[in-house]
């Protein structure tokens, strides 16, 4: 949003436009400039600016226009960082689910190998079911924290999945 400036009561419409176009010069505006894109003298700017009051008008337009900047700026940066971490959350969660998918192939998988075994008459090992085992759990309980994590994301976000 821009700041307000106004015309004052009494300001003729010729001088409140030379002080629009000074005003646009910016922060570093010099009235040889204003006087030259005018089309008018310095010394009428300066009788103009000092009747009217332009440097304490253009004071506060600034620091307006400052603030104005950064807020702009802060909400970009916080709108920004927001879509990063939706991002990072979305590529987690799709990361922890697919461990998760993998996890429980694995733990079918040794359901499965149990069942061969089983009928065929051999027997696996012990340390080789519990390796499998605790692989295939390590394997879902990290899923879970994962999701568990990119969910607080979420809550930081203030938004549900």
């Amino acid at each position: 949003m821009m700041p307000t400036f106004e015309q004052l009561p009494g300001e003729p419409a010729d001088s409140f436009a030379q002080l629009l176009v000074h005003r646009d010069s910016g922060p570093a505006r010099l009235y040889s400039q204003t006087a030259l894109a005018t089309g008018s003298s310095v010394s009428t700017l300066r009788r103009r600016a000092e009747k009217w009051n332009w440097q304490k008008r253009l004071d506060v337009y600034d620091a307006e226009m400052l603030k104005t900047m950064e807020l702009e700026s802060t909400t970009e940066a916080l709108r920004l960082h927001e879509k990063k971490l939706r991002e990072f959350r979305d590529l987690q969660l799709v990361r922890a689910r697919r461990l998760g998918q993998l996890a429980e192939q694995l733990m079918e998988f040794v359901h499965w190998s149990l069942l061969q075994h089983q009928q065929q008459g051999s027997i696996l090992l012990g340390r080789e079911i519990s390796s499998v085992l605790s692989s295939s759990c390590k394997a879902v309980e990290m899923s879970m924290d994962i999701e568990a994590a990119t969910l607080g994301v979420s809550e930081l976000l203030g938004h549900d999945i």
